[in-house]
């Protein structure tokens, strides 16, 4: 089941070709059916795990307004998935991401910590590409769950994925 949660696409968006070509080129965009997957410009492979890119700057200045737009541009691309979590509600959003993508033996009742790592479980283990938004990050209020999501062992495993957070 492929998930695509991404916010609504605004219509109106424009510009920022410059800002959505530098994350195409952070995360090694390539066709799923191209021999040059996950290979950087210089032909070198990038198998350490998933992809991390932040866009970050002052608030009200269209960072998750470009998350929003690279997630729909690309979602071809990202077979396996657009998954995305709103630090404004982080536990709203792991609790939903959880009922769309964990084994239909996981308990609601655990632990929030519990539920996020099924979620990265479950993308670490796709075999198509992702892309997983953590939008609206503050780092100066780095709770456990996102240190969990940033740091975690998870994306070592998962040569498939990108990560993108706003902050």
């Amino acid at each position: 089941k492929t998930v695509f949660s991404a916010p609504a696409r605004n219509r109106l968006f424009t510009g920022r070709v410059e800002i959505l070509e530098k994350l195409q080129k952070a995360f090694c965009i390539y066709s799923e059916s191209s021999t040059e997957l996950g290979r950087n410009a210089d032909n070198t492979t990038n198998n350490t795990g998933c992809n991390l890119a932040a866009l970050s700057g002052l608030g009200g200045t269209g960072k998750t307004s470009v998350a929003v737009e690279y997630a729909w541009r690309n979602m071809d691309i990202y077979s396996g998935g657009c998954y995305w979590l709103s630090v404004d509600d982080l536990e709203g959003s792991i609790r939903t991401l959880a009922s769309r993508v964990a084994k239909p033996d996981l308990n609601f009742s655990t632990s929030l910590t519990h539920q996020l790592r099924c979620v990265l479980d479950y993308l670490s283990t796709l075999p198509s590409m992702w892309l997983l938004v953590v939008d609206n990050m503050d780092i100066s209020e780095l709770p456990r769950l996102l240190d969990t999501i940033l740091l975690g062992p998870w994306r070592q495993w998962s040569n498939r994925g990108s990560l993108l957070v706003t902050s």
